[in-house]
């Protein structure tokens, strides 16, 4: 199967001449949505996404996550304070493990956010390939905060093979000898568990052994996130 990398936007303008530092109303307890957002329309790329994206879907309603956000976007360029319902009222639809009036994750929010994003933006550009089922789509967005993880197999049957794991996010170890995020990837890759992979020669299940992963590349914007307090 042929891959195709949208490319991460690049040459866009400053992110003050996106962005009006608007408010953002938290219904529902929705603050940990609020400052997703708030930190995403800080983003360039991000923001070059949404307003390529945004105007072009002629849907009327539309369900899409994208163009919910892009109209929140839209009306913080024009009002101070803004009410984001477009986005929460499609909660039951994608977040439907979120509950307006509980206190959720920011992070796992924003996985959430990414993960629906992307989604639409690959079924988007199938759509303009006329469906071509013989191309992967990699989203910007995965490529904006998201990595490629290079594994190295060898089966039973003596076949070498690559094999490339795309990840959001990675739970490296915190600890005094963790003083680098360099650092935190390689204890974090050291701990790796074997993996199972198909065999394209023989179809069984081989070994990719944890010493033999690599980082393919990292992601553009990198998110921390602090384990919570037990």
């Amino acid at each position: 199967m042929a891959s195709r990398q949208e490319p991460i936007p690049e040459g866009w303008e400053p992110v003050s001449g996106h962005h009006h530092h608007a408010g953002l109303i938290n219904i529902n307890e929705t603050c940990y949505q609020n400052s997703v957002l708030q930190a995403l329309f800080h983003i360039p790329a991000f923001i070059t996404i949404l307003t390529v994206e945004g105007p072009q879907c002629k849907k009327n309603p539309c369900t899409s996550l994208l163009c919910a956000v892009y109209s929140v976007f839209c009306e913080m360029k024009k009002n101070k304070t803004v009410s984001p319902t477009a986005i929460t009222s499609l909660y039951p639809l994608h977040f439907k493990l979120f509950q307006l009036g509980r206190q959720e994750d920011a992070h796992e929010f924003l996985v959430q956010f990414v993960e629906i994003i992307s989604s639409e933006l690959q079924s988007r550009i199938l759509q303009r390939l006329e469906g071509d089922p013989a191309v992967d789509i990699i989203p910007a967005t995965y490529r904006c905060f998201g990595g490629l993880l290079g594994l190295t197999g060898i089966c039973s049957c003596k076949s070498i093979h690559e094999v490339d794991d795309f990840y959001l996010h990675l739970f490296m170890p915190l600890s005094h000898d963790t003083n680098s995020i360099q650092r935190g990837i390689e204890q974090l890759l050291n701990e790796t568990e074997d993996v199972l992979h198909d065999c394209e020669a023989c179809k069984k299940k081989m070994a990719i052994f944890h010493n033999s992963v690599k980082v393919k590349y990292y992601p553009q914007y990198l998110v921390v996130q602090f384990p919570k307090e037990s």
